[in-house]
């Protein structure tokens, strides 16, 4: 079934025109890190030789976002999103080689935040130019055609990673440069571009005045922000240390890696399937189911890490990652503004990115004083308290879905 839903979009020509370009340019672009994922954060670590450590450099992606989303969001306004797609594209080549040198921590520290500065870039613009094309209806499905291409890479992928550290540890670096030039090429060479609305406005006399308007949507907007924070700072924590604890446990890095590939495997298999049924039920429900099955994958993974188990539970909170960051995207894109998208795009990668920060950081430190077991409780906890609430705020009769801006 998810397979027909995905190939029933495909035949959609304004899905093709639209998101195929882009959907196509980030397949490869993920097929790149994946490969690095199974040692990406073990790297990290040991170069820095401490959690909380590792836990900043992973954090910076997100403390680097929270400075840059919302000028490059503005900045996209007045800027086609696929220039600085390509521009950020190029400057990955450089980045994925610079790791290859990053031995000690300064180094370390300027590459990453190299990283996270394009990084921003790069998805404020992308988020921009898809919340700018999907139509409301079918949000969560059209957002899922381009997840799933980039969701079947990062699931083929980590596994070929784990493997080819047997070659050299650095060979997935290696083959990410590649993999973001051939992005870079169809992005250049195949992706529309975007017309932005005129505005005579200057860049700083616009982002106030974008930030303005957007601050109007009041409470439904502040919602949105807490449901970000949750959903990426654990996902951070999770994802993030997941391959640190296992390899200290002797887990070795093709295990790993068939670990992470189990966690993408539901997006492969559910992403658009996921998308209609969030569509269908309603982001209310959609939030508790999604922040219950994520709350008892890490109540398990606080028991074990028996390697078989964790497999079964990481495909499970696989599952859970999927509804919820389709969620949050599909309900984003509700009211995302007809002037100022780069600005609004920006704002919500903001949020995304207090989640990426603070998660990475309490991560680490919960890690190093309180273990593995108490920090996953305590995650497994904080997300069934936040249910509740979550269908409350997205419940409301002005809730996120009923918001419309001219």
């Amino acid at each position: 079934m998810a397979f027909n839903d995905f190939f029933r979009i495909l035949h959609n020509k304004r899905a093709l025109k639209l998101f195929l370009p882009i959907s196509t340019a980030y397949f490869f672009f993920a097929f790149g890190w994946g490969l690095t994922t199974p040692i990406f954060s073990i790297f990290i670590n040991n170069v820095t030789g401490d959690l909380f450590l590792t836990g900043v450099i992973l954090g910076l992606w997100g403390i680097v976002g929270l400075f840059s989303d919302v000028p490059f969001g503005v900045l996209i306004d007045k800027v086609s999103p696929k220039k600085l797609i390509q521009i950020s594209l190029a400057a990955y080549l450089l980045i994925t080689i610079g790791y290859t040198f990053a031995t000690n921590f300064p180094m370390l520290f300027f590459v990453r935040v190299m990283h996270s500065f394009f990084g921003a870039l790069m998805w404020v613009a992308i988020w921009a130019y898809l919340y700018s094309k999907i139509e409301q209806k079918k949000a969560a499905q059209e957002i899922g055609l381009f997840s799933e291409f980039y969701d079947v890479a990062a699931t083929a992928s980590p596994l070929l990673g784990g493997l080819l550290v047997a070659v050299s540890f650095f060979t997935p670096f290696y083959l990410l440069s590649i993999f973001c030039f051939i992005a870079f090429m169809v992005i250049t060479l195949f992706m529309p571009e975007q017309k932005n609305h005129k505005t005579h406005d200057g860049y700083f006399t616009l982002m106030k005045k974008e930030v303005f308007d957007i601050a109007k949507m009041g409470n439904v907007f502040y919602y949105l922000a807490i449901f970000l924070i949750i959903v990426f700072g654990v996902n951070n924590i999770v994802l993030g240390f997941l391959p640190i604890i296992l390899n200290s446990v002797g887990v070795g890095y093709e295990l790993i890696g068939l670990i992470i590939a189990a966690t993408t495997l539901p997006a492969v298999l559910l992403e658009v399937p996921i998308g209609g049924f969030i569509d269908k039920v309603g982001r209310n429900k959609a939030a508790v189911v999604g922040l219950g099955i994520s709350a008892l994958c890490t109540a398990i993974l606080s028991f074990t890490l028996y390697v078989p188990v964790v497999i079964g539970t990481m495909f499970l909170f696989g599952i859970s990652t999927v509804m919820l960051v389709l969620l949050s995207n599909a309900a984003a894109s509700d009211f995302t503004p007809k002037m100022g998208r780069g600005c609004f795009s920006g704002i919500v990668t903001f949020f995304k990115d207090v989640g990426n920060f603070v998660g990475p950081i309490l991560g680490g430190v919960a890690l190093k004083f309180a273990g593995e077991p108490k920090t996953m409780l305590a995650i497994a906890i904080i997300l069934a308290a936040s249910a509740l609430p979550m269908y409350l705020m997205f419940g409301k009769k002005r809730g996120i879905t009923d918001v419309k801006l001219s």
